[in-house]
């Protein structure tokens, strides 16, 4: 007897979940393997604990966009470090969507200038890579907030800034 009947679509999203941590245990296995022959003490905790974290925030945004009909590209996830500061690739009908998520604890919550930078220097790679894409999107997305003056600098670049205040649904976001 079933009291609870489950979503397949949450089945295939958990079980993502489940191998995006099990791949984060086993790379911190590989840190602490490689410092222990180098004979350093090396503690990545903190930092894979917010890599986890970010991933999780990408997966959730990833979700609301789907709710939404967009069709998501988990590049960030994907590519790691190549990223080039794009995390999702988001598609509907005539429209690509470059995003770069942020996750952002609420000891340092407020993100600058770099952040507009990346995701404003990724579109050219972009456009070389689709030339036949023309109608691109730019947008950051954060749990935390911006400074005035990067709002300045995205408006004036084109550049979409979510952040927890236009956006309710981050608020609910707890990794």
């Amino acid at each position: 007897m079933h009291f609870f009947k489950i979503d397949p679509f949450l089945k295939v999203f958990w079980a993502v979940i489940a191998c995006g941590i099990l791949l984060t245990i086993f790379e911190i296995t590989l840190q602490r393997i490689s410092s222990n022959l180098k004979g350093k003490r090396h503690n990545p905790q903190k930092k894979n604990n917010n890599a986890i974290k970010g991933n999780l925030f990408e997966l959730y945004i990833g979700e609301l966009l789907k709710k939404d009909g967009w069709t998501i590209d988990y590049h960030g996830m994907r590519m790691k470090k190549k990223d080039q500061g794009v995390d999702l690739i988001a598609k509907k009908t005539n429209i690509t969507a470059l995003i770069q998520c942020k996750y952002k604890s609420p000891t340092s919550w407020t993100l600058g200038d770099e952040t507009i930078n990346t995701i404003f220097g990724s579109v050219n790679s972009y456009k070389l890579e689709h030339p036949e894409e023309n109608n691109i999107h730019l947008a950051v997305v954060t749990t935390g907030k911006f400074y005035p003056d990067t709002k300045r600098k995205a408006e004036n670049n084109g550049i979409e800034l979510v952040d927890r205040f236009t956006l309710p649904e981050l608020t609910q976001f707890k990794p």
